[in-house]
């Protein structure tokens, strides 16, 4: 509906007949030129000075349909009936009419002031029953002045001026309001809505803050839905990608949208499971497959997504207990390797290493002792054979016959061991042989075996030694002492030997 302004009541100015006498003592006249000459003051006030203060030209209204004014008879009549009326009145209740008059003039010039304040804000658009509200209640102060009850009119002003101010006040609420339900709008992708509202914010104030930014993001208000919508139907497929990518392009669209934001959020959230999920499930599949190298990379990976941090331990746990479980495994079938290759030294670090994993694995503990006992007869059997002539020593053969006949007692595998004791019993025959020797000397010299014997003094001399080095000494008494060192080998033959001595002292 159109915008109503109140215009004010006509009036005009009555003329003032005294009814007074003639004859009225002239102690009165001074008392009745004072209040005539006041009563002229508040006429020049209401009806010169006032009107210009209100005249259509400095308050402009909106046009109305009028009544049908009286005929010209009908209002001769009430201004005859007015005139009689003000005649009957003294001066001075003259001057109080006017006085009041006045007053009912200056509210409604403060009225017409704030009806033209709202109607700048286009009021009627938002308070258009508070307002219309407001205007009856000046109208109804109009047919109060019409009726010269110019207190009542004032008091129906002041009451329709009290109302427009409350309009007025409320503004910076209802601007609130506003912006309140145009960012609801938004969140909501309600655009023509939050336009409309836009518009009206427009106007109640041109310069807030807020408005520029609001317009631009009603601007692509549903270029963002799209987006957002994109990004939706991207996770429902799983298509993550294609997710991020949308959300991204949505939230750089309106960075201010909390249901954006929100969803930003969430996709990243629901990403970084799915990645963990993922490579968690990575991890279990390649602990699977033994692959714990595999299983290593895809655990490091989940932990660099948001996830449950003690699934991540459960999976490190699964992954060590398997790992070891597999190792371990795999270290028996190592060391039952070298135990049937009888390499009982490695035998030895294979079960070793099975203990530090698990110090109660029972086949480590029971095949540690015989690998390392196998290992020491293997060192003891292989240093004889490396050094055969230590047999040529009694004791020394007497020992490694014992250790031959300790390792006859072990039990198989013994191919290996077989081949030792074999290889020792020869070099132990051949220890043991006695070669013939023949001594033969000038009946003289007295002979000694060096750390073995002495033979005394001989012609000839025929006995029987094992193999081996040894050094005659042929000794008399004036000469001096010969020497004679010599290798005995197995196998060999009689050995002859000469020893005289010859060189006097």
């Amino acid at each position: 509906m159109s915008s109503k302004r109140i215009e004010p009541a006509p009036f005009k100015p009555e003329t003032i007949v005294s009814s007074r006498s003639a004859d009225t003592p002239r102690r009165n006249r001074a008392v009745i030129a004072g209040l005539a000459f006041s009563a002229l003051i508040g006429l020049y006030g209401v009806f010169i000075w006032l009107p210009e203060r209100v005249s259509p030209t400095d308050y402009p209204v909106v046009v109305e349909t009028q009544a049908p004014q009286p005929a010209d008879s009908t209002a001769a009549a009430e201004r005859t009936s007015t005139g009689a009326a003000q005649s009957d009145l003294s001066p001075f209740e003259q001057a109080q009419l006017e006085q009041a008059r006045k007053a009912a003039q200056d509210v409604l010039e403060q009225l017409l002031l704030e009806q033209n304040a709202l109607l700048d804000v286009d009021v009627s658009r938002w308070a258009e029953q508070d307002y219309e509200a407001a205007i009856a209640q000046a109208k109804a102060g109009d047919e109060l002045y019409r009726a010269r009850d110019f207190d009542a009119a004032t008091l129906a002003y002041e009451d329709a001026y009290t109302m427009l101010t409350h309009l007025s006040a409320s503004i910076p609420t209802r601007v609130e309001s506003l912006v309140a339900g145009i960012v609801l709008d938004l969140e909501g992708f309600q655009r023509e809505s939050a336009e409309t509202q836009l518009e009206l914010l427009a106007v109640l104030a041109p310069d807030h803050t807020q408005l520029a930014e609001l317009e631009q993001r009603a601007d692509i208000n549903d270029r963002a839905k799209e987006s957002l919508d994109s990004a939706k139907a991207a996770v429902a497929e799983a298509q993550w990608q294609e997710a991020k990518e949308r959300i991204s392009e949505a939230v750089k669209l309106d960075p201010q949208h909390q249901a954006i934001a929100a969803h930003a959020a969430q996709i990243e959230t629901e990403w970084q499971s799915w990645r963990f999920q993922t490579a968690l499930s990575d991890v279990y599949e390649a602990i699977a497959r033994n692959d714990f190298k595999a299983a290593e990379t895809a655990l490091t990976s989940a932990a660099t997504y948001q996830g449950d941090a003690l699934a991540i331990e459960q999976a490190k746990t699964q992954l060590e207990q398997t790992r070891s479980t597999y190792r371990l495994s795999e270290l028996a079938e190592l060391a039952q390797s070298a135990v049937n290759r009888e390499d009982w030294h490695l035998a030895k670090q294979y079960y070793e290493a099975a203990l530090k994993i698990d110090p109660a694995v029972q086949y480590a503990l029971s095949g540690l002792p015989r690998a390392q006992a196998r290992a020491e007869l293997h060192e003891k059997l292989e240093a004889v054979i490396a050094q055969p002539n230590r047999l040529e020593d009694v004791k020394v053969a007497q020992a490694t016959e014992a250790l031959v006949q300790s390792a006859n007692t072990q039990v198989a595998p013994r191919k290996n061991l077989e081949q030792q004791i074999e290889s020792i019993r020869r070099l132990l025959d051949s220890a043991n042989q006695e070669i013939p020797i023949i001594l033969t000397s000038d009946g003289l010299t007295e002979l000694t075996i060096v750390r073995h014997m002495r033979l005394g003094t001989v012609e000839r001399l025929e006995t029987r030694l094992r193999p081996g080095e040894y050094t005659f000494r042929g000794t008399r008494i004036g000469y001096r002492d010969t020497l004679k060192t010599v290798r005995i080998e197995p196998n060999s033959g009689t050995m002859n030997l000469h020893i005289v001595c010859t060189e006097t002292i």
